[in-house]
This record gives C-alpha cells, structure tokens and sequence, in this order.
C-alpha cells in the first residue's frame, strides 16, 4: 500500500445482510471502483463457506475519504432499520460509529465522517459521530 494510501474498514451490525448490501451499494460508485473488496471471517475447516464481515476500502488523497463518506451517508440515510457502520481507520486503528439514526442530519453526518476519513479528524472522543 502506497504512503499516502489509508485504508478503512466498515462492519455494518444489526442486520444479517446489511454488510453485504452496503459493499453492492459502493460498488455502483465509480470513483471508488478497484478500491473495495471484501473481507471474510475466518471459519473453522468443517464449515461451509463464509460470511463477509468486512468491507475494506482504500482512500488516501485526493478527497476519497470524502467520496466514501457521501456513499456511506447516502446508503445510511436509504435504511429503515436501526443499523450502526463501524468505520475502522488504518493503520492507526481508530474506529467511528455511525447510525442510521444520524442519517437524518446528513449534512453534519457526512462533515464528521468526511474528516474522519481523510484523516483530518481524529475522531469524536466517545467514538461515535455527531449527530
């Protein structure tokens, strides 16, 4: 991975399907094309296949965390279920909560994410973004 290249990994919770639908959703982004690909736990050798789990996304310069952050908001704000995305910075592991809850002021939402993503903000203290 390129220095000035971070990657973030999201986890959608509450819903079986939801990381699933959510790496479909940023898929159809072009600007984020060939910087996604997913993640599967690791299962023990008498199981059959895998669950994805993880979305991993590489953003670095140039305002793709930006561009990130708005699919993240736009497929949030689509969501009538109570669904939280854990977006997890690397290498420095620091990890954001959003809820689809917050999706309802998408402007703040996609500001702290935004900066959360491209590394501008360390992120909100207790972990979870403005709202």
């Amino acid at each position: 991975m390129d220095a000035d290249v971070m990657q973030i990994e999201l986890q959608a919770a509450n819903d079986i399907d939801a990381t699933g639908q959510l790496y479909d959703w940023l898929r159809r982004e072009d600007r984020l094309r060939g910087r996604i690909h997913m993640a599967y736990a690791d299962l023990p050798a008498d199981a059959m296949g895998g669950i994805a789990d993880t979305i991993a996304v590489a953003v670095g310069t140039g305002g793709m965390g930006t561009v990130a952050a708005s699919a993240i908001v736009a497929w949030l704000s689509q969501r009538n279920s109570d669904l939280t995305v854990s977006v997890t910075r690397r290498p420095d592991g620091v990890t954001l909560k959003v809820e689809a809850r917050q999706a309802k002021d998408p402007e703040a939402l996609l500001r702290a994410l935004a900066g959360f993503l491209d590394g501008e903000a360390a992120g909100p203290e207790d972990g979870n973004a403005a709202s």
